[in-house]
């Protein structure tokens, strides 16, 4: 997208990204009315055995995603290293170092991953500022951004590549809202990232990357001659999103050995997630992450159908009565079919016809709605 014509990429950010912020914000706000994790709303939702189903799913995903984090991070910060100070650093022994301390904050619970945030995100707000500043100090700085490029994507094609880049992140809120005082702070608390952060900081990295003519950070850190900050800044922003997938897997998986304690799951996926990282074993596995991913989108939509209109906001953990939610699961496995038909085979699908040009809002949508035609039609 950095490669794109910058008017249009930026409205595609900010309508995908608004999209799936209305998902994660309903998500967000389930979790902070329940007080439950993401893998127990979902045994409401799809039933008890339905909803180990729907966890396990979660669990592996973001496993595989922790290990392909600490993998890019290792990749590119020994690329920069390199780079700048002509030091050769082995890529497996920064990412056995980098993974253990992105394991520690994981293991800790939400009071390591709320301290990690608090210490790093003002750091990496005044690095962000710094790199404009350097970036807008070159000449024709303006003539450059607004260039037309010899390659673009579609507008249809960016909305959905933004929408299926965090749409599985969507599921996800409860872990973290479950604490908030109220259902309002913690829709919030996602309004403020997905419609305002978010956007905001993916615009300043389209913004230098398409000014410098950089394709990646490690690039761009060595074209702006920053290495300490952008080691800093790179190190930074990967750690407090990298311990939120190992938390979230952890509590997915925990719902299927409840019987071990969460930080000996969260120790024992994020050992596992650092050797497969290390052996960058990841990069064949990224198709298969792709494919789990289409199968998470839908989830959320047919929570919100569950919560908002089926059950009436009414959610406690003793509607988990049932071992599965045959309509939640029927609408989850169709919808999730659909998404890998429209999905195009560069990203593991099977590109077998087109409906909105943006497969995960297909399967989102078709997994909303056919959800309540099946729930309503069974009433009756």
């Amino acid at each position: 997208i950095s490669n794109a014509n910058f008017i249009p990429a930026v409205f595609a950010t900010m309508v995908g990204l608004s999209f799936v912020g209305v998902l994660a914000i309903s998500l967000a706000y389930i979790g902070a009315k329940t007080n439950l994790t993401a893998a127990m709303i979902s045994r409401i939702t799809f039933g008890k055995q339905g909803g180990k189903i729907v966890s396990l799913v979660l669990g592996i995903s973001l496993l595989g995603w922790f290990g392909v984090t600490i993998d890019f991070f290792g990749s590119s910060l020994s690329e920069i290293i390199s780079a700048v100070w002509g030091v050769d650093i082995s890529v497996s022994i920064i990412t056995v170092v980098s993974g253990m301390l992105m394991m520690s904050s994981a293991i800790i619970g939400f009071k390591g991953l709320d301290k990690v945030s608090v210490f790093f995100s003002p750091i990496i707000i005044l690095i962000l500022i710094t790199m404009l500043y350097k970036i807008f100090s070159i000449d024709n700085s303006l003539s450059i951004l607004m260039s037309d490029s010899l390659k673009t994507l579609s507008f249809p094609q960016m909305v959905s590549i933004w929408i299926g880049a965090v749409a599985a992140g969507t599921v996800l809120p409860p872990d973290i809202t479950r604490f908030a005082k109220s259902g309002k702070e913690g829709a919030l608390s996602y309004a403020f990232a997905f419609l305002f952060m978010i956007p905001l900081i993916s615009i300043i990295a389209m913004v230098m990357l398409k000014i410098a003519g950089q394709d990646s950070f490690s690039a761009l850190i060595s074209f702006l001659n920053i290495g300490l900050l952008g080691v800093l800044l790179l190190f930074a922003a990967t750690w407090t999103t990298n311990d939120n997938n190992l938390y979230s897997s952890a509590l997915s998986i925990s719902v299927l050995f409840n019987k071990i304690p969460k930080w000996k799951v969260a120790t024992i996926l994020g050992v596992v997630g650092i050797f497969l990282g290390a052996s960058q074993i990841f990069k064949y596995f990224v198709p298969l992450m792709t494919i789990l991913g289409v199968f998470i989108i839908p989830i959320s939509g047919i929570i919100i159908a569950d919560y908002f209109i089926i059950n009436k906001k009414q959610y406690k953990l003793e509607l988990s009565k049932y071992n599965w939610n045959i309509e939640a699961l029927i609408s989850w496995f169709v919808a999730s079919g659909l998404g890998l038909c429209t999905t195009v085979k560069e990203s593991g699908g099977w590109e077998l016809f087109n409906l909105s040009s943006i497969p995960a809002l297909d399967s989102i949508m078709i997994g909303f709605i056919l959800y309540l035609v099946l729930k309503k039609g069974v009433k009756k």
